[in-house]
């Protein structure tokens, strides 16, 4: 054999060097879709509802610029909505949205990487360690946080071009960080960080002090931020103030209670990061003093002090690690109501951005074990196999480990009510969850577990709508209207408190209204108004009760013509098709064989 030949066949079978560092995060992103596989299929969930009906008033594309279904100002997750609303029945594709979202934030979380790291191995171990997490999965299959993702994306953008502007003191590329750094904002008001992030890595490169490049590059990136918080304002998005109240807090939280809570809010989210087994949270709740200990609030400031000492401590000696610790704790801010802004408490989603900075510890981490281990080898240094163990602990842990429970989390979002399930037993005091589940519960046909769960839930936080809503449905399958009805009008007098619970309540509502002859107007008029606000979030269930109402008045043609409205609505269903023909046909139908409404999605 020609050894020439051999050779020059062994190189044309070489990767080229360039093309590696993106042969491996496609490997990345293989890994992702694989993970995120199961949830593809995910029914549509809580929060992606209002913003669905909100989307129905927009009629032109710069409608998007208006405050979302919760009064955010998040123009980029209108625009997501809008594109993604005529795909709400195929999943599949609806999923397809918010996962080619968190792809392109994958990609732009390489690019931190490979500008604190340089290209290599250090840059793909934070890449994969980050997109792998457990807690990335919601961001990845919930559409309601999508943007997000993209918000990742554009920050990644940011760092990218303020790089270059900052490195070889290029002005130029000041501009595009400038509209960067907007677009980010557009997306997700937590990247409001982002300048100070810059700001940390300028300081530890030595790039930024009391000059005229420093003031300018930051004049311009507050003056940008101060301008996206006018528009804010502008638009009448949501402000800090204490009328702003998340429902996933106890009612009689006080601000400088949720101040003293928000380290404590930071540790629990670290520490689904680190052990996601058993803690990751969806619409979490809190209540001072009932969801944990004044131990563990006193623990937490000792966290915080910790990390910030860590932080600190490393600066020179390990600066990568440093800068992740940094990361975290600067990333955490805007959410974190260490100014008292109200936000939900604790959430998966939250991490979506700090986690950045835990894996670029955790790989700077990983990639020194694995520099040592490398260096004693070669000098045949008994320190070589401990390296290696750690190392591959290190790993084994972070991606395969953590990758699996990620695809199981996947899989439970699958499964909405087994998912709420899971998040009911993180930790005490989950009242906002449970009261979910009392309302999937209902749904899925599980009336005395419903009730069991919505009296439990109701007997330690009285004021949880979702679990009154649910046990208005229970009393009023079970015939107790008067009862039901008392816990209907609670939610309805709480108004836009609860505005994602007002359409059921009242549907609800309808439904024992239309039981008498004397409410039977008040009935149709809650009927007529929701199908005018949400036509298409009304159940068939409510379009057959207005057609039933009408049929018993004697207004034939207006029944008729409900139902085939309603076929429009939900083309083929069943109860109108049958109410129809019987209408057709001649015979009426009983206002007893209305279907119940159910208690909400």
């Amino acid at each position: 054999m020609n050894l020439s030949s051999t050779r020059s066949s062994q190189r044309s079978f070489s990767p080229d060097p360039r093309f590696l560092p993106w042969l491996g995060l496609l490997a990345i992103i293989a890994l992702v879709v694989l993970c995120a596989w199961p949830g593809m299929h995910a029914p549509l969930f809580s929060d992606d509802y209002p913003q669905l009906d909100r989307n129905e008033d927009f009629h032109h594309w710069t409608d998007v610029f208006q405050p979302d279904a919760f009064r955010f100002y998040r123009p980029v997750k209108n625009a997501l909505f809008m594109a993604a609303a005529p795909f709400q029945k195929d999943l599949f594709n609806w999923h397809m949205f918010g996962l080619a979202a968190f792809l392109l934030a994958t990609i732009g979380v390489h690019r931190i990487a490979t500008i604190i790291f340089g290209k290599g191995r250090a840059a793909w171990f934070a890449t994969a360690i980050w997109a792998l997490s457990p807690s990335c999965m919601s961001t990845a299959l919930w559409l309601s946080c999508a943007n997000i993702s993209l918000g990742v994306a554009f920050a990644a953008l940011v760092f990218h071009f303020h790089e270059r502007a900052a490195s070889g003191n290029r002005w130029q590329w000041l501009i595009p960080a400038l509209i960067s750094q907007a677009c980010a904002l557009l997306c997700y008001e937590s990247l409001i960080a982002v300048p100070g992030l810059l700001f940390l890595r300028d300081l530890q490169q030595r790039r930024a002090g009391i000059d005229r490049r420093t003031v300018v590059r930051y004049g311009l990136y507050t003056l940008a931020t101060i301008a996206f918080l006018a528009v804010r304002h502008l638009y009448s998005a949501k402000q800090i103030n204490a009328g702003n109240f998340h429902s996933g807090f106890d009612p009689d939280l006080t601000r400088w209670q949720l101040m003293v809570s928000a380290p404590w809010f930071l540790w629990r989210h670290f520490l689904m990061w680190v052990f996601p087994f058993g803690k990751l949270e969806v619409l979490g709740s809190y209540g001072w003093m009932k969801s944990t200990s004044p131990a563990a609030l006193a623990f937490a400031w000792l966290f915080l002090g910790a990390m910030i000492s860590a932080g600190l401590l490393l600066w020179k000696r390990l600066p990568a690690v440093s800068y992740g610790i940094l990361f975290f704790l600067v990333a955490s801010f805007p959410a974190g109501n260490f100014l008292p802004a109200f936000n939900g408490p604790i959430h998966d989603v939250y991490l979506t951005i700090p986690s950045i900075g835990l894996a670029i510890a955790v790989a700077c981490a990983a990639d020194a074990l694995l520099s040592q281990w490398s260096r004693r080898r070669r000098q045949s240094d008994a320190g070589a196999t401990a390296a290696a163990f750690l190392l591959l602990l290190l790993l084994a842990y972070r991606i395969p480990v953590c990758g699996a429970y990620s695809r199981y989390w996947a899989q439970a979002w699958s499964e909405p009510t087994r998912l709420m399930l899971l998040v009911s037993e993180s930790r005490p005091f989950q009242f906002k969850v449970k009261g979910v589940v009392s309302c999937m519960l209902f749904n899925e046909g599980y009336v005395e577990q419903a009730e069991a769960i919505a009296r439990e839930t109701l007997a330690e936080a009285p004021w949880c709508s979702q679990a009154r809503l649910a046990l208005g449905h229970v009393l009023t399958e079970k015939g107790d209207d008067a009862a039901a009805e008392k816990h209907l009008q609670v939610i309805i007098r709480e108004g836009d408190q609860q505005s994602d619970l007002m359409m059921p309540a009242l549907a609800n509502l309808a439904q024992i209204a239309a039981k008498d002859p004397k409410r039977r107007d008040e009935a149709a008029g809650i009927c007529r108004g929701l199908l005018t606000e949400a036509p298409t979030r009304q159940p068939a269930a409510l379009i057959v009760l207005l057609a039933t109402i009408y049929q018993d008045d004697g207004n034939l043609p207006k029944a008729r013509s409900t139902l085939e409205k309603g076929l429009k609505l939900h083309p083929g269903d069943r109860s109108m098709t049958e109410m129809l023909a019987k209408l057709e046909a001649g015979p009426t139908a009983s206002l007893s064989e209305a279907p119940a409404t159910p208690a909400s999605r």
